[in-house]
């Protein structure tokens, strides 16, 4: 009796998890496909990475911001500040980080 009841309650385990891990994946697949209709509350996936330029020089700007003369003086005073101090720094100007926030931007970049 004791090896019957045993096997029921093992049987019942290993139901019971395969249909934890299968409710796990079936939320996976929920909030990768972004549906608005899922139980589960967790945040959801960013739809796209962010575009992230090359770093090319000291100052990359996408949006046209800076005149030539500004990046010109920037540039002068980026290198500067490097050969002084032995540490770099780099300016982006983007129009937009999209769905990112600038923290989550500036971790990609």
């Amino acid at each position: 009796m004791n090896l019957l009841k045993t096997q029921t309650i093992q049987s019942v385990t290993v139901k019971i998890l395969f249909f934890v891990c299968l409710l796990v994946c079936t939320a996976g697949i929920h909030l990768k496909i972004g549906n608005p209709h899922s139980i589960f509350i967790i945040e959801q996936w960013k739809a796209e990475d962010p575009i992230i330029p090359l770093l090319r020089n000291p100052i990359t700007d996408i949006t046209s911001t800076l005149t030539k003369e500004q990046k010109t003086q920037l540039t002068n005073r980026l290198i500067s500040f490097e050969t002084k101090k032995g540490s770099q720094i780099a300016v982006l100007v983007v129009g937009s980080t999209g769905e990112w926030s600038i923290q989550e931007y500036a971790v990609k970049v």
